[in-house]
């Protein structure tokens, strides 16, 4: 399930990158009440450049400093429309992980493509992946332990490893934050199996996507943030499986 994904893999430092599916322990489900006011907060533990609250009231947005953009928050357009045309059949994805209250970080790479999928973690200098070819295995790899697995791929395992178009449901709240960037709150769809919001940070001016924040279920210790270092075209022979010669097979 979504809950079991990403965010709660590298919350717990594991190797484990799937949104759908991993080794490590499920992840609570909890109540799954909005989680603006949560998401706003963790927010502003993550960076300096914070959103304010999630209420677009006069009084809060004309307390937002540093913002230069003709964003109408209470308006028709969102940025994440452009985001979601482009990238809806695939695309790779270079981010930069922090988990603020438990103090993780890693580098990371997302490559999604239909039912085929790619998801690399880099903690402290060791890279763990995962590669979904297509062919119904799901190949998990450890550099720092030469060694690989394979396990059967669940239904929809590619898609719920998709960061930018599957998780997306219903469009919530938009508020501007510091430094010119721009938040919009989408409730995680409910087909992905958790409960909570996805925000996405554009630049106020070009509306190129900044950064990513999920949070499942309100609480602030799954919030996770993922800055955008490049978005592109999907890279194919990430979604290949590696050459295995090296590596030794984990039963």
């Amino acid at each position: 399930m979504f809950l079991r994904g990403l965010a709660a893999a590298l919350a717990v430092v594991s190797v484990c990158m799937s949104f759908a599916s991993c080794d490590a322990a499920d992840s609570s489900s909890g109540n799954g009440s909005k989680t603006e006011n949560s998401a706003q907060s963790s927010v502003s533990q993550a960076e300096k450049s914070t959103a304010e609250s999630g209420s677009t009231s006069q009084e809060e947005q004309s307390s937002t400093a540093g913002t230069t953009t003709d964003y109408d928050v209470n308006g028709d357009f969102r940025a994440y429309d452009a985001v979601k045309e482009k990238w809806a059949d695939g695309y790779s994805l270079d981010l930069a992980f922090q988990n603020p209250a438990l103090g993780t970080r890693a580098d990371v790479k997302l490559v999604w493509q239909g039912d085929k999928a790619y998801y690399e973690s880099v903690i402290d200098g060791m890279k763990s992946y995962t590669v979904i070819p297509g062919d119904g295995k799901a190949y998990r790899v450890s550099d720092g332990t030469t060694t690989y697995s394979v396990r059967d791929a669940g239904e929809n395992e590619a898609v719920m490893n998709d960061l930018l178009i599957n998780p997306v449901g219903e469009f919530d709240h938009a508020a501007l934050g510091d430094n010119n960037v721009v938040f919009e709150y989408y409730n995680i769809d409910e087909k992905m199996g958790g409960q909570g919001q996805i925000v996405f940070g554009f630049n106020g001016e070009t509306y190129d996507l900044e950064e990513i924040v999920l949070v499942t279920n309100g609480d602030e210790m799954a919030a996770s943030y993922y800055y955008v270092n490049e978005l592109t075209e999907p890279d194919a022979e990430k979604l290949k499986l590696p050459d295995f010669s090296g590596y030794t097979l984990e039963e």
